[in-house]
């Protein structure tokens, strides 16, 4: 099977076993079919999380919207509250409708009350 070695040298190609072509290895069809499986799916959960996000910016909103609308109505409702009570206005209804007069300084009595307990 071997040879004397030629001329001291020790390499040469009848000693040395030639090496037989590495076979690659091809990946499973399981694994392939796994993988594109997990990146759609993560597909699908980033493009659902981007459609609840966007309904959720546009209900915020409305809502602020309506929120703005019942703050402008609120005042206006104040305002004529304020405009309603004022002495101006409640003096001349109830000297006219009421028959109501202002009392004179000899009119007003003070008097205090004792609280016990």
């Amino acid at each position: 099977m071997y040879s004397e070695p030629k001329n001291n040298n020790y390499y040469s190609s009848e000693l040395l076993r030639k090496n037989r072509p590495v076979l690659k290895k091809r990946p499973s069809v399981f694994k392939i079919i796994m993988i594109i499986f997990f990146i759609t799916l993560i597909g699908v959960m980033v493009i659902n999380n981007i459609i609840v996000i966007n309904q959720l910016v546009k209900t915020n909103y409305e809502l602020e919207k309506e929120y703005k609308y019942i703050v402008s109505i609120n005042e206006a409702l104040l305002a004529e509250i304020n405009n309603r009570t004022s002495y101006e206005n409640i003096i001349p209804i109830a000297e006219t409708e009421l028959g109501m007069k202002k009392l004179s300084a000899s009119q007003v009595i003070w008097f205090e009350l004792n609280v016990e307990k």
